[in-house]
């Protein structure tokens, strides 16, 4: 009974259990379905809302918007047509990027073209027979970013569907020919020609192929007349000539055939070319661009006679000027017409065709995306449109600078367009050399003379094969380094040039007038053999004036160098100058003042007449002092108010008072000191130097000190104030003015320079320290003017 019970117990158990778990089955399983049945329209209605709101936003123009509401509906729901939709807006939004090539906007520019080259990609996965334009995209990107395989792959397959389409054949062959294939890359520029004969794209990807691989590529299926002993440029002027017989002479691409080879260094093939093009295209604005530049390049290797150069530019000039005038937004023809105006000096309008220049090809190099990759090549499609870019911003900047170092005054208004200009090559890391020039020269005008060598010294190295270049750097190279008082390394830095270049000779003439500026008459006479004649004889003739005593005649054969300069050069004004100025040293007063009269004269009379008269009335002994420094200064007016009032007109001003010490010579300073902001920086650092000499002198020590002030605060790499500044204040015993401004020299040259080195031993800078310290053009060296 007991085992019976027992039995119908469990039986019971079991059956509770099992209800029990059919329950919670059913119950799991409801949950489960109300929940699906829940949830399913919740992500139907965001996935619905997800798309409207991309719809809205694409209306609204907001296609960023509605690209990050697509991508979110894409995570759940990965629909091929969606797919498409984002394409497409990530095709628009490529399309309406400008291409600005800085490092950020490309990197950014790139990762778009990456992720639309991915869902390209995806779609295709999922429809490997799409629109042939959606593969066509994805060719141009891949190509863009360098997937030359990728590339190859999709070119295939486009062209089993087109198979006679050209620019896919000539795609397929750049991609081949980066991936190594050189022989099958051949074939598809000859299959491209084969369909287009008058495609100059295949005709050129074909030459570059011969010329650079010729080993590797099927020569004998390329050019008929192959024997083993064709050089590869025979081979690519008869394919060229061969192409040029199947287009009709209107449309032959001379211009751009005669441009590749030129741009291969084939000089002659590349004349002959334009040669052709004149004759049977004279008004292709393309052909007067090459030609123009070609004649540009050859007048200025011949170092022609000035007139004989005139005359050149000005035909050239018309010759461009009427080419402008079929094509005024002529990209090549304005490139031209810029160097020419500089070249013809007129800077002025020069500018404006360099600032037309700049804003096209900008324009043209913010063009949108399609149209940038329609080019068959299109990892190349902007190059030469950048490159034009780059070389008009940096001849503005190189005129801007020329501008710049001639004005009396630099505004900042214009320092700052030239410091926009350099940004703008430094954020493209256009031409590092150049930059480096153009920089150096920026901060010699900006009184930065320090860095300006740092700069200057790493243009020259840069540019070391540059000969044109490396004259310009060694000669501002020497200015930097005489501004930071330190002679022997200007010396140096010209020496080094005429060494390397032994026939230059406007260097040699520079490095002799150098050693004259900073009193090295002895080393000047010797450099000045090495000069041809006349210029020899006139530099002999300063030299030898410049080193005779006070009282002593110049050396007695400087009236016969000087008069076999004027033989060869009679209307030579640096001649004729040179000999009043002999005349005068050795007694002959009237007969110099016979001759400077009639200088006065001459129509081509200029400043450095009145410099002369203003120093030779300051050495006359038979007036008194204070009537022949009213005289010198008379004469200085006059120059002043007929051709402005220049450095040397104002450093003679400065020099007269300090040799002179007239009674008002304080107002007449305070007058000069008043003009110091009309000068550039260099120009004023130099008066300054001056002045500050001139009012010790005077006994004004007070105001000394205060104009090299306010030069070292102007000035922040100033050596000579902080120098005079600090032999003042140890002359004064206050050792720490003194020590302050040792701190500021060395800070700006280093411990061991030279001015740091003169003070810590206790040698004070020689007088001739301040003319070091003057610009090298301001110098009148060859005018034979020295006060």
């Amino acid at each position: 009974m007991n085992q019976r019970r027992s039995s119908r117990s469990r039986r019971r158990f079991r059956l509770t259990i099992a209800t029990l778990a059919f329950g919670i089955a059913v119950g799991v399983l409801l949950t489960s379905l109300l929940m699906l049945l829940w949830s399913r329209p919740a992500n139907s209605v965001r996935g619905e809302q997800l798309l409207e709101a991309a719809t809205t936003a694409e209306e609204q123009g907001d296609i960023q918007a509605a690209v990050r509401y697509l991508d979110e509906y894409l995570e759940k729901n990965p629909r091929p047509d969606v797919m498409r939709r984002l394409a497409r807006l990530l095709q628009t939004r490529l399309e309406e990027t400008p291409s600005v090539p800085t490092d950020s906007a490309r990197q950014a520019f790139d990762a778009q073209c990456r992720r639309l080259a991915t869902l390209y990609e995806r779609i295709l996965i999922r429809d490997p027979t799409p629109d042939p334009d959606l593969r066509r995209n994805l060719v141009m990107l891949s190509l863009w970013l360098g997937n030359y395989r990728a590339a190859e792959v999709h070119l295939v397959e486009l062209l089993r569907v087109s198979p006679g389409d050209a620019a896919l054949h000539v795609m397929l062959g750049r991609s081949r020919m980066e991936l190594g294939n050189y022989s099958d890359a051949a074939r598809d520029y000859l299959a491209a020609l084969q369909f287009n004969p008058a495609l100059v794209e295949a005709v050129l990807a074909l030459a570059d192929l011969i010329l650079d691989h010729s080993r590797s590529v099927p020569l004998s299926e390329i050019d008929p007349k192959y024997t083993p002993d064709s050089q590869p440029i025979e081979i690519v002027v008869r394919l060229f000539d061969q192409f040029l017989s199947r287009i009709p002479a209107a449309d032959r691409p001379y211009a751009a055939l005669a441009e590749f080879l030129a741009h291969r260094n084939q000089t002659r093939e590349s004349r002959e070319y334009l040669s052709r093009a004149l004759g049977e295209t004279p008004g292709d604005p393309d052909v007067v661009a090459q030609t123009s530049r070609v004649e540009l390049e050859d007048m200025m290797a011949a170092e022609l006679p000035e007139d004989a150069r005139m005359k050149q530019l000005q035909r050239i000039r018309d010759q461009v000027a009427a080419g402008l005038r079929t094509a005024p937004e002529h990209v090549d023809l304005l490139a031209v017409q810029s160097e020419l105006l500089v070249n013809l000096g007129e800077n002025e309008a020069a500018e404006q065709s360099l600032l037309q220049l700049r804003d096209l090809t900008r324009a043209a190099a913010a063009r949108t995306f399609r149209d940038q990759f329609s080019d068959s090549r299109p990892e190349t499609a902007l190059r030469g449109l950048l490159s034009t870019e780059e070389q008009a911003v940096w001849m503005l900047g190189n005129l801007r600078l020329e501008n710049a170092e001639q004005k009396t005054r630099v505004t900042e208004k214009e320092l700052q367009e030239i410091r926009d200009d350099i940004q703008f090559l430094r954020d493209r890391d256009a031409a590092p050399g150049m930059l480096d020039f153009l920089t150096g020269r920026l901060q010699l005008i900006e009184g930065n003379w320090s860095a300006a060598r740092d700069s200057l010294e790493a243009a020259r190295m840069r540019l070391s094969g540059e000969r044109g270049m490396i004259r310009e750097i060694d000669w501002r190279l020497a200015d930097a380094n005489l501004k930071l008082l330190n002679p022997d390394r200007a010396i140096a830095a010209l020496q080094q040039g005429v060494t390397e270049e032994p026939t230059w000779l406007d260097g040699r003439i520079r490095f002799v007038q150098l050693l004259m500026a900073v009193r090295r008459l002895e080393d000047a006479r010797a450099e000045a053999v090495a000069i041809p004649s006349p210029e020899r004889e006139v530099l002999t003739a300063e030299i030898l004036l410049a080193m005779k005593k006070k009282k002593e005649p110049p050396a007695p054969e400087v009236p016969g160098l000087l008069r076999n300069a004027a033989e060869r050069d009679a209307d030579d004004l640096d001649v004729s100058l040179l000999s009043a100025r002999a005349l005068h040293d050795a007694g002959r007063t009237d007969e110099a003042a016979v001759l400077l009269e009639e200088l006065r004269l001459r129509p081509d009379a200029d400043a450095r007449i009145w410099l002369e008269l203003a120093r030779q009335s300051s050495t006359r002994n038979d007036v008194a002092p204070q009537e022949r420094t009213q005289q010198s200064l008379q004469w200085l007016d006059q120059a002043a108010a007929r051709f402005g009032r220049s450095f040397e007109i104002e450093a003679a001003r400065v020099a007269i008072i300090e040799r002179e010490l007239p009674p008002d010579g304080a107002e007449l300073l305070a007058q000069v000191e008043s003009r110091l902001p009309e000068r550039t920086a260099a120009e004023g650092a130099a008066l300054t130097y001056r002045i500050a000499d001139a009012y010790r002198g005077l006994g004004k020590s007070t105001d000394a000190a205060r104009v090299l002030t306010a030069l070292a605060d102007r000035q922040p790499s100033d050596l000579y104030s902080r120098h005079q500044l600090a032999e003042a204040a140890r002359s004064e015993g206050n050792l720490e003015e003194y020590q302050t401004r040792l701190a500021e020299i060395e800070r700006i040259e280093g411990p061991r320079g030279p001015v740091a080195a003169a003070l810590n031993t206790g040698v004070g800078a020689s007088r001739s320290s301040a003319d070091d310290a003057s610009p090298p053009d301001a110098v009148s060296v060859t005018a034979g003017v020295h006060f």
